[in-house]
């Protein structure tokens, strides 16, 4: 790198940092709810020395184990909570140091394996740091900015597997476990990534033993977790008991509508019980009575009982409505993709979003087409691409579930531009 490169990139990265530092102190400590009040509530216990585990009972400090939500997130709380005595404003600060070094690491993927060297680095690392929702994640106690680091490093690694020897599918695979942990969606994501070793089988060498030995150490980096679940829980649960939820929700079990989680409101026009709020959506009396008295009976459930019998219903839902199930899945793919087409209308933030991010497919889609773009960032790219969007076109699909694969989307959009910008001032020097 030059000089002005060598500046064009600390500059961007400055901007990245200040823009996250920016919104975080503009937010400041305030209060958190839904997922984020339970990421803190295990994080404090852990810190605490009780270990991962949920608050229950009227009696303060009483808690039992948990296998709830994400795994490496409330443990990255729990160290900054234990080793600095972080408020939420101190953990903003860290998510605004993490997105920053993500960023760092678009601009490495980029210059390396794009046709357009620093210069597709320089911008895939400019369109990151501006990226709206990278900015704004910081400010929540949430997973996104963590998951996106790791799922970029994770997707960093995989593809240096796709060249490497036999062993270092072991060291891959090791990641691709903490992955997991981090994101418990990608728990099949190994076969996924297995069958594209398949598929390459006659330009890889030994894709076989690669892929067996990645898949191996993949889930035996998950298994001290399992092992820790069944020893506390008493049940088989690979990672977590998360999955019932989203699968439900999914489902459309209000009468079409997908919910955000098990205790969410259902209402009726004759009852009105929220003033025509447009995010409590209005069902049948049948259904009212079926999904309230359903909601009643999981407040006698532990979080294990509850997750099976979400996952339980869920599949009821879809065998009384198959075609009205399979109608859910283009919503949930927009959902998904462009924060629209909700069961309430989109806001301008959400109209927006949707621009930028078909913007930015559209030039991935060429970029990934070009023919000096790396084909291992081409394959893996795809499948997690293809893999996600499936995943979330299946359970409960939002636009925050998106976020962590939007380096990858970014990166292939860098690729066209700074080559289609390149190709511009060749054709003008060369009219000149």
């Amino acid at each position: 790198m030059d000089r002005a490169s060598k500046l064009s990139l600390a500059g961007i990265l400055i901007l990245c940092l200040l823009l996250r530092l920016a919104l975080v102190f503009y937010h400041g400590d305030k209060e958190i709810r839904s997922d984020a009040a339970a990421f803190y509530e295990i994080a404090c216990n852990i810190a605490d020395g009780k270990g991962f585990s949920i608050n229950y009972g009227l009696t303060s400090g009483d808690t039992r184990p948990s296998a709830h939500g994400y795994v490496v997130y409330p443990y990255f709380l729990a160290a900054l909570l234990y080793l600095f005595d972080a408020s939420l404003l101190g953990i903003g600060v860290a998510h605004a140091i993490i997105d920053t070094i993500t960023c760092f690491l678009v601009f490495l993927i980029a210059r390396r394996l794009l046709g357009g060297g620093i210069r597709a680095g320089l911008l895939a690392a400019l369109a990151y740091a501006l990226y709206p929702p990278f900015i704004l994640s910081t400010g929540t106690v949430m997973t996104e900015t963590l998951n996106t680091f790791v799922m970029t490093a994770l997707a960093y690694v995989l593809i240096l597997a796709m060249r490497r020897g036999l062993w270092y599918q072991a060291a891959a695979g090791l990641m691709m476990g903490f992955a997991i942990l981090s994101k418990p969606a990608l728990m099949a994501f190994p076969l996924v990534f297995a069958l594209l070793y398949y598929i390459n089988r006659r330009t890889m060498k030994s894709w076989l033993p690669k892929a067996a030995l990645f898949v191996v150490f993949s889930y035996l980096a998950v298994s001290p977790w399992t092992i820790r679940n069944y020893m506390l829980m008493h049940k088989f649960i690979p990672v977590t008991t998360h999955f019932g939820m989203s699968f439900w929700g999914g489902a459309g079990p209000a009468d079409g509508v997908c919910l955000g989680g098990p205790g969410y409101p259902v209402d009726t026009k004759e009852r009105n019980l929220y003033n025509h709020n447009p995010l409590i959506p209005y069902v049948s009396e049948e259904t009212f009575q079926r999904i309230t008295t359903f909601q009643q009976s999981m407040q006698q459930m532990d979080e294990v009982e509850r997750d099976r019998a979400l996952r339980t219903e869920a599949i009821k839902v879809i065998k009384a409505h198959p075609v009205r199930y399979l109608l859910l899945i283009p919503k949930k793919f927009v959902r998904f993709w462009f924060n629209l087409w909700y069961d309430h209308p989109g806001s301008l933030a959400s109209k927006g979003l949707a621009v930028i991010n078909a913007f930015l497919l559209v030039m991935a889609v060429i970029g990934w087409r070009r023919k000096d773009t790396d084909q291992a960032l081409k394959s893996v790219s795809l499948v997690v691409i293809l893999y996600h969007t499936a995943l979330y076109s299946i359970i409960y699909g939002s636009a925050r579930f998106a976020y962590p694969i939007m380096p990858l989307v970014i990166i292939l959009a860098a690729g066209f531009v700074s080559q289609w910008s390149l190709f511009a001032r060749k054709t003008k020097q060369a009219q000149a």
